[in-house]
């Protein structure tokens, strides 16, 4: 019964709801294009009932405008509109017998189309749409009658009221909510996309996925906090280093070094500064001796107001609480000019003193600053006392050509140091072609040198265009330089358009290379042999790096330099000495003898790939003995050249005399008493490997025996300083120079005793002994390069143009 009750009222209530909308919208619709003007409210329900509550009069008007309004929209009869009843009725029903065969009579007797015969009856539509009168009266009498729903009802009513007035505020939220339900649903979409991704086994994905959910763990959990960042670039660099490595992540600060590395530019004075570091903290100075170049422990440029490839401090450098600063090298046109000089002790910059700051990376920072600013540096100059320079702040571009000059005693031949290949390698190399010719006449020369070195040694390569710049200055105009290609690198070749400032039919070139000649270096070096334009003068081979390095730059400043491509000589030989196929490490295997092709120049001279560019004219350089690899990297002849200048001034003659070297042999020796320096630090990798050889060995050696050998090694390194007494005095000399001189005077004065350069000097002055080393008749047909593989096939290069221009970095 109850369940009945339920029922009832919920019938009754989903009425009201239903009749108070119809109402509301104040018309209803009766089916064939016929609208029934309905009450709007319960009160006009009054004007229609007579007191026992029935409907009366208002019926049969309701009747009548439904008839006319069917009327004129059905029969298009605007001007029949009698107040009659019957003849409403008359012409309703004269309507509805008028159906014959198909066709419809009007009112007039006229035939109507096809098309009348397809509509309903309309007086079976008012009988129908009267009862559905009938029934919202009843409703219309039980929702008043009861007070709970007539509440409901006009509750239901102001919510229809409301709803029609804020009907645009509505279907804006509509589609608003229904596109963040779009849109939710299409992140689901994705993640389910990615997880069956995931799924599919994906590897890039795979590997995404793991490293960043290692990365959340580990950040989230660890017992210790740490740096994801740091996590992420340590994984991202073993991850890179075990492809090659030249293949790296450059963070925003080693992107920034890079770009200033390639452009060769940066703001600040021109002053290469080190923090001052105690001789006692030397370790170990282990150096693999094979080599021909000696390694000072400081390279020019990557030190150049950017420490972070600055040596480790030690122990010791930790507790200091001071900092101190020492310059290490002024440029000339910057801040040499200026009064900067090598060694000299900051003690402030702009009113800071040194010692408040923290880091080298501070004073760095301090010393630049916006351009056109002064620089005030307060310093501390040996024999000299303080002293304050003011250095204008300025774009610093480091020139790539170091030295360019004519020969002493030789006005045609020329001599041109390039130390790097960067944006303007080119032009600078232009400008000091021109200048010599300039000087050639100047001396009442014709102009032409009849022979330029161009001293490649220690160069580290740099931009793949520069390379192509400076070898279009000495090819013949329409001669191939260098080809690149790679698994996704669509394959260019370089040939130079220009006619060359140098005519190999006029100027003889010598190269000089070594083994840290390396990369873009190796460009130029292979094109001129391989079209046999000059000889390459070196103790054996180039690095051999030949491959191609591209710069992506990366979200957050970041960039990705990775290994794209194979350069290839104009023969087609590529010179890199390294595999690293299967990784790099001990997995990467150096290209041994047998698998090397065999190559001709362009005049048929034989040249291998695999092994750098080797020399055509081999002269061994100077070895350096243990001692004065010890002596450079110890920095004790800087420290002997800052105590001899607080006590002498530099003359005009000035040398190494046998007195002075004598007082640096007591220097040394009583630094190394005082333990100030080690001079078996160069074996004290061996000598600990040694030791624990022997310990693990159980062997019965004590420690006073090793000391014994410590100090044999010792008293036999103290005889070298007789032995090599002409290169030690030579970096003694160099060591007190750089303190007073710029850089190209040193330079200019090193090459009298540099035995490569009066090797190449002399071999150019011999023309009988240079066109026998470019001629050598191999019986390969001359002006075509070839090469002969390993299994003893000659194949041609195909000189094809691809007409690209690349701007790769190396």
């Amino acid at each position: 019964m109850q369940l009945c009750k339920t029922l009832i009222s919920y019938i009754i209530i989903t009425h009201t709801i239903v009749w108070a909308f119809t109402t509301h919208r104040g018309r209803l619709s009766c089916g064939n294009q016929c609208l029934i003007q309905n009450v709007r409210d319960i009160s006009n329900l009054k004007q229609l009932q007579n007191q026992d509550g029935s409907l009366v009069a208002g019926t049969r008007s309701t009747h009548r405008t439904r008839l006319n309004l069917w009327k004129n929209f059905s029969f298009n009869n605007a001007n029949n509109d009698k107040d009659d009843d019957s003849s409403d009725f008359d012409r309703l029903g004269k309507k509805s017998s008028a159906i014959d065969n198909g066709r419809d009579k009007n009112v007039n007797g006229e035939e109507d189309d096809g098309d009348s015969s397809k509509k309903i009856n309309p007086f079976k539509t008012m009988l129908q749409n009267e009862r559905i009168t009938e029934l919202n009266s009843s409703i219309a009498n039980i929702v008043r009658s009861n007070e709970f729903l007539s509440k409901i009802a006009s509750y239901v009513q102001e919510f229809a009221d409301r709803f029609e007035q804020n009907i645009s505020n509505i279907k804006l939220v509509l589609l608003s909510f229904s596109t963040g339900i779009a849109l939710t649903v299409g992140v689901l979409l994705y993640a389910v996309a990615t997880t069956v991704s995931l799924e599919d086994g994906n590897p890039v994905t795979e590997s995404t996925a793991l490293m960043e959910t290692i990365l959340t763990d580990l950040s989230e959990g660890y017992v210790d906090e740490v740096d994801s960042r740091t996590l992420f670039e340590t994984g991202v660099s073993a991850m890179l280093s075990s492809l090659d490595p030249y293949t790296e992540f450059e963070n925003v600060k080693d992107a920034e070094a890079m770009q200033e590395s390639i452009s060769s530019r940066y703001g600040g004075i021109g002053l290469v500064i080190q923090e001052v570091r105690d001789e006692k903290g030397i370790g170990d100075l282990s150096v693999d001796q094979s080599g021909d170049e000696v390694d000072t422990g400081f390279d020019e440029e990557d030190f150049l107001e950017n420490p972070a490839n600055a040596p480790s401090k030690t122990k010791k450098d930790d507790k200091e609480k001071e900092l101190k600063i020492r310059a290490v090298k002024a440029f000339e046109g910057f801040a040499f000019d200026f009064g900067m000089r090598t060694g000299d002790l900051l003690v402030a910059v702009d009113g800071t003193p040194i010692k408040s700051l923290k880091s080298v990376d501070e004073v760095r920072n301090k010393l630049r600053g916006e351009i056109g600013t002064v620089a005030k540096i307060d310093v501390i100059r040996d024999g000299v006392g303080p002293l304050t320079v003011e250095v204008p702040r300025q774009v610093v571009k480091i020139p790539d050509v170091k030295l360019s000059k004519l020969m002493p005693g030789n006005d045609d031949i020329g001599y041109i140091q390039l130390s790097s290949f960067t944006t303007d390698t080119g032009l600078e190399m232009r400008n000091a072609i021109l200048d010599l010719q300039s000087q050639i006449l100047e001396r009442g020369g014709n102009g032409e040198l009849k022979g330029l070195i161009i001293d490649l040694r220690g160069n580290p390569g740099g931009l793949l265009t520069s390379a192509v710049d400076v070898a279009s200055l000495f090819v013949p105009r329409g001669s191939d330089i260098v080809s690149a290609k790679g698994r996704g690198f669509p394959g260019v070749l370089y040939r130079s358009r220009v006619e060359p400032l140098i005519s190999s039919q006029k100027t003889k070139l010598a190269v000089l290379i070594n083994g840290n000649t390396a990369s873009a270096a190796e460009i130029l070096s292979g094109a001129i042999q391989d079209l046999d334009l000059g000889v390459i003068v070196g103790s054996d081979r180039s690095y051999g790096k030949g491959l191609v390095q591209n710069v992506q730059e990366l979200p957050y400043s970041t960039a990705l330099k990775y290994t794209v491509a194979k350069y290839y000589t104009p023969s087609g030989r590529c010179i890199q000495s390294i595999d690293y196929k299967d990784g790099n490490g001990k997995k990467a295997v150096k290209v041994s003898e047998n698998d090397k092709s065999l190559f001709y120049t362009r005049s048929g001279r034989e040249v291998k790939d695999g092994g750098g560019i080797e020399a055509d004219l081999k002269v061994p350089a100077p070895s350096a003995s243990a001692l004065e690899v010890t002596l450079l990297r110890s920095g004790i002849l800087k420290d002997f050249a800052s105590e001899w200048s607080k006590k002498n001034q530099l003359t005009d003659n000035f040398s190494v005399t046998d007195q002075l070297y004598r007082e640096f042999q007591a220097y040394v020796n009583d630094k190394h008493k005082a333990g100030d320096i080690n001079l078996t630090a160069i074996y004290a990798g061996p000598l600990k490997q040694l030791q624990r050889s022997l310990e693990e060995s159980k062997y019965q050696i004590s420690k006073s025996e090793l000391k014994s050998l410590e100090s044999d090694i010792v008293r036999e390194m103290i005889k070298d300083f007789d032995k090599y007494a002409k290169d030690i005095k030579e970096d003694l000399s160099n060591a007190i120079l750089d303190r007073y001189l710029p850089d190209s005077m040193l330079l200019s004065r090193s090459l009298k005793t540099d035995v490569q350069v009066n090797a190449a000097l002399k071999l150019l002055k011999n023309t009988n002994e240079f066109n026998q080393l470019l001629a050598r008749n191999t019986g390969v047909e001359g002006d075509k390069l070839a090469r002969i593989d390993s299994s003893g096939a000659t194949t041609s290069k195909a000189s094809e143009d691809l007409g690209v221009r690349l701007n790769l970095n190396w």
